[in-house]
């Protein structure tokens, strides 16, 4: 994982529980696919665990 994603995760799972794409979006400035290359890299690391259904996906910290 790069240091700046791990950074922002650790910096805004501080304060809140969950994190969806377009809080991602909004919070870290990304644009729609890069978001989800960061979610779908998040998960695949174990970083973040996926939760909800699949039209309205929540990730959840695992770190």
């Amino acid at each position: 994982m790069r240091p700046e994603h791990d950074d922002f995760c650790r910096h805004y799972f501080a304060t809140h529980t969950c994190l969806t794409r377009r809080i991602l979006q909004r919070v870290a400035g990304l644009r729609d696919s890069a978001a989800k290359k960061w979610l779908r890299r998040l998960t695949a690391t174990d970083v973040l665990q996926k939760d909800g259904a699949n039209n309205a996906p929540v990730y959840l910290w695992r770190g």
